[in-house]
């Protein structure tokens, strides 16, 4: 889910955001409330399409040199379904993991289930607070509930900003676009298309390349980004 926002704070040129974040943490939090530590918890259809599409996020690891271990953001974590994939993958130790949710029955639910780990870290935040090597966006953004479509693309281009200075290495992030065939778009989700992003990153400055993976679900697509870490003084 989004980072938060407090209902009623204007954003320039943002004016329906606020209240449609303080409108998805509820939402979301009713959700996992509601159906636990599932998929449907945050609003997937089944556990394969979310496997599916986390398979694709975890593709960043193509280039990373194994036995080099590595930290990562998870922003909308949700309950965490992520953080023992990542811990999992072979020959690349997780070191650490943040995960930043607008929900607290989110933020709650995920520290019952991995706080365990000491690895594993979860907070509700507007934005990650510290760096990571990788960071990660799976589904967060797809939902915007009553925000305009205008004003929610101006703030995932603001928060995108945001994300990629925070990562040293790369970013993983997931788009929702409108399947093939398809008459209706919902008026709660959020629909893009790879060119949309592709020639907004492109001119990022912590973006060194960008790689567009697609096909593996009818409605969504994911953007691998290779970055450049923050020059610090």
């Amino acid at each position: 889910m989004p980072g938060q926002t407090p209902a009623g704070q204007a954003l320039p040129g943002m004016e329906s955001v606020p209240d449609a974040l303080a409108g998805i943490a509820k939402r979301f939090g009713q959700a996992v409330e509601s159906h636990g530590a599932t998929p449907s918890g945050v609003g997937w259809s089944s556990p394969q399409a979310q496997s599916l599409r986390f398979q694709e996020l975890l593709a960043i690891f193509a280039s990373h040199p194994p036995g080099q271990p590595f930290t990562a953001f998870d922003f909308g974590c949700g309950y965490g379904a992520l953080c023992p994939l990542l811990a999992a993958i072979p020959q690349r130790p997780l070191t650490r993991y943040s995960g930043y949710d607008i929900s607290p029955a989110m933020i709650e639910t995920a520290r019952h289930r991995y706080g365990i780990d000491p690895r594993f870290q979860f907070q509700q935040a507007a934005l990650p607070r510290s760096r990571a090597d990788y960071g990660f966006v799976s589904g967060t953004f797809n939902y915007r509930g009553q925000a305009s479509a205008e004003h929610w693309q101006r703030y995932l281009r603001a928060t995108l900003d945001q994300l990629l200075k925070k990562c040293d290495r790369g970013l993983a992030i997931n788009f929702l676009r409108l399947a093939p065939g398809a008459s209706r778009r919902s008026p709660v989700m959020h629909y893009s298309d790879p060119s949309d992003w592709l020639d907004f990153l492109t001119s990022h400055p912590s973006v060194l390349s960008l790689t567009l993976r697609d096909g593996y679900l009818p409605d969504d697509f994911t953007v691998l980004i290779q970055t450049r870490p923050l020059v610090r003084g």
